[in-house]
């Protein structure tokens, strides 16, 4: 038997609930027990507030402070196929040694996987020189950083390289993507 019961008191869906009658043959055969079952989806995002941002007017300032100042253009990269044992203070002085200064790296990977992944932000003047086959070891991946979008929109380079917040993707769902050949 199922009963379905809505909290009148807020918005939430419908819980669910299944009456299981008692197996042992006791002269108390006749009680029963609940279980409750609890929905477990997420809650999706509101994407309403980034798109009317998108859609405002921006203005871009050509005043001059010397304590205030613009941050550069960054370029976010995707390094994957790594070893699983090496950290992102690793990365940062593979760059450094190459003449390149990494703004931020991020581990993408869990430790749990057979290699490592990371998000490496770099200013965009160095993209080219880090964007190319001799700056890596042999082996070592390298594509744009893909940003988490809505879903039907097709990503793009524009989208995966603005200034809002980027979010990771689960790799359960682009592990094909990022650890094919």
């Amino acid at each position: 038997m199922t009963v379905v019961a809505q909290d009148p008191q807020s918005e939430r869906p419908a819980q669910h609930a299944t009456k299981h009658p008692q197996r042992d043959e006791t002269p108390d055969a006749k009680k029963e027990t609940w279980t409750e079952v609890v929905n477990r989806r997420q809650l999706k995002r509101d994407h309403k507030a980034t798109t009317a941002a998108k859609d405002l007017r921006v203005v871009v300032g050509n005043g001059s402070d010397e304590s205030v100042k613009s941050c550069p253009p960054i370029q976010h990269i995707f390094v994957y196929k790594i070893a699983r044992d090496c950290e992102p203070e690793s990365i940062g002085a593979l760059m450094k040694n190459k003449g390149v200064s990494p703004i931020d790296i991020r581990k993408t990977s869990k430790s749990s996987w057979l290699s490592s992944s990371f998000r490496v932000s770099i200013a965009k003047e160095h993209f080219n020189q880090v964007f190319s086959e001799g700056f890596w070891p042999q082996g070592v991946r390298c594509r744009e950083w893909i940003a988490r979008i809505s879903t039907g929109q097709p990503p793009t380079a524009e989208v995966a390289n603005t200034d809002l917040e980027h979010e990771e993707l689960p790799h359960g769902k682009q592990n094909t993507t990022e650890n094919d050949g």
